[in-house]
């Protein structure tokens, strides 16, 4: 996984996928967040395929999450932009944004 917001993901595939991927398809994505392991059905937005390193590239949405798989995401992304900000403060030489 490249990239995670609350509405969807990026993500690369080893390959040249596609011919089998197109945008608008359904599919059936599994990934194991640090505190859970969900299976949801995603949306495909855009497929790129770049040969230099021989991945796939897909854009996708995730598509008619229920309420507590909706949670489980936008908890695994409130983490990651937590972590993100205490990362850019530690660079920046300053003390815990979190604790003031």
């Amino acid at each position: 996984m490249l990239d995670v917001s609350a509405t969807g993901c990026k993500i690369s595939l080893a390959g040249n996928l596609q011919s089998k991927l197109q945008a608008g398809q359904i599919h059936e994505l599994c990934a194991r967040l640090p505190f859970d392991s969900i299976t949801i059905a995603v949306d495909v937005r855009h497929v790129s395929h770049d040969q230099n390193l021989d991945v796939t590239v897909c854009g996708l949405r995730f598509h008619r999450l229920d309420g507590p798989t909706q949670r489980n995401i936008e908890r695994f992304v409130y983490q990651l932009q937590r972590e993100a900000r205490r990362d850019q403060a530690a660079e920046r030489g300053v003390g815990n944004p979190l604790e003031a």
